[in-house]
């Protein structure tokens, strides 16, 4: 379905029309020149992304293919020499891939650049200010003239929607089948590659150029084709399952509680994978004493309500993505001076108190620090000041601590990149 809706793009208006003309998000749709004012500025915002792809400390997630092979040699290229600007990508996909046909994925886009967040969040902010996905937002980045999708007709994972803006220059087409006539009507098979004898039964097809937004559920199969090299920027609303939600903040407090634990049997054991191997009493002995009592002494049903608030606050500190931007966390060899301006990097700090904890929340990360009012008053004037001098920030507060104890905690939030220090 095409629709050129009259309302301002990305209102609340534009999006509750956009949900009564896709079936309450049930079916695709297409939007003709939707952005096209911000065209040039959410491509600089790719380049971003790949120049900062050197900066990631953990597996990138990402493939590149050349001529419909994955080629790894060409990852290392192109952290090593990304694309820069608008007049350097021809130029840039002349040199690392002449004529042939190439084509980039890269996953976790939201990761490494904080221009792109900025221009999504804004386009989508009513959605997750009525209806948050409870399992965050991501960004996967297209890129390339690959032909077909290089992993053939398939399914996203149960929950998502995408949506894709188009950036060009070239155009993009897009073929879908409904779920139950693909698999059971023309027995088709996930990751196919054998892909003109479906063409003929598609239940949609469409062909998006920059500027056009394009909407498409996860239960639809589905194959891209980009026959001219262009950019894609789509954003995943994970609209988990109850199964996938639990599970996964599950597995994330029962990492948290072991995270000190050096033997990998013991970590094995308490996820449940290898118990049978656990022969030693000692060994659950030194499990235990290795667990905070405070978890030790909780329910299940306790610990759960736990991990469930750590969760949803790390996702709204970090305005709903699902994972925090890369960042250098900083080891300062001095003493912040007095007279050193700091400022709030990007989102406010969320805060919550548990037992004598308080947690702090900031771009997806937890500081525990021991909870007292000062601290408290501390974070509320970061947050409501945008530059302040380290004095202002703590003057009147922490008396009754040891001396140095309120500059330190701002050097806390120095060191894990919630404040940075502007010059003077």
């Amino acid at each position: 379905m095409e629709s050129n809706v009259k309302t301002k793009p990305f209102s609340v208006e534009w999006w509750e029309n956009f949900k009564n003309n896709t079936g309450n998000m049930s079916f695709p749709v297409i939007r003709k020149r939707i952005f096209n004012n911000d065209i040039d500025e959410l491509r600089e915002s790719i380049f971003e992304m790949f120049q900062n792809l050197k900066h990631e400390k953990e597996a990138l997630a990402w493939r590149v293919w050349l001529d419909g092979e994955i080629n790894p040699d060409l990852e290392k290229q192109i952290v090593a020499d990304p694309m820069k600007s608008e007049a350097d990508f021809s130029p840039w996909c002349q040199r690392n891939f002449g004529d042939k046909k190439f084509g980039i994925i890269l996953n976790d886009g939201q990761r490494y650049s904080k221009k792109t967040r900025d221009l999504v969040s804004k386009y989508f902010e009513p959605i997750l200010e009525k209806k948050p996905p409870l399992g965050g937002i991501n960004f996967s980045i297209f890129v390339g003239n690959y032909g077909w999708t290089p992993i053939g007709i398939h399914q996203d994972h149960t929950g998502s929607f995408v949506m894709h803006l188009h950036l060009g220059p070239g155009t993009k087409e897009m073929f879908m089948w409904e779920q139950k006539h693909y698999k059971n009507t023309l027995n088709g098979r996930e990751n196919e590659m054998e892909i003109e004898q479906y063409l003929p039964f598609t239940s949609y097809d469409y062909s998006f150029e920059s500027g056009d937004i394009f909407f498409m559920p996860w239960n639809f199969y589905h194959v891209g084709r980009s026959e001219e090299i262009s950019i894609g920027l789509t954003v995943w609303f994970n609209y988990t399952t109850v199964d996938g939600l639990f599970n996964g903040i599950y597995s994330s407090g029962i990492k948290e509680i072991i995270s000190d634990i050096e033997d990998p049997t013991l970590n094995e054991i308490v996820q449940l994978k290898n118990y049978k191997d656990c022969e030693l009493d000692a060994q659950i002995e030194n499990l235990l004493q290795s667990v905070d009592e405070d978890v030790l002494n909780s329910t299940f049903s306790e610990f759960m309500e736990d991990q469930i608030q750590d969760y949803t606050n790390a996702l709204i500190s970090n305005d709903w993505y699902d994972r925090g931007a890369i960042k250098e966390k900083l080891e300062l060899a001095y003493d912040l001076p007095d007279d050193q301006k700091v400022s709030l990097i990007i989102s406010p700090m969320r805060y919550v108190k548990h037992n004598d904890v308080l947690k702090i929340f900031h771009r997806a990360d937890k500081i525990d620090l021991a909870y007292h009012e000062d601290v408290v008053s501390l974070i509320e004037r970061i947050n409501e000041r945008k530059i302040d001098t380290v004095e202002n920030l703590i003057q009147g507060l922490f008396s009754d601590w040891p001396e140095g104890i309120g500059k330190r905690i701002v050097e806390i939030f120095v060191e894990n990149c919630v404040l940075q220090m502007e010059n003077k």
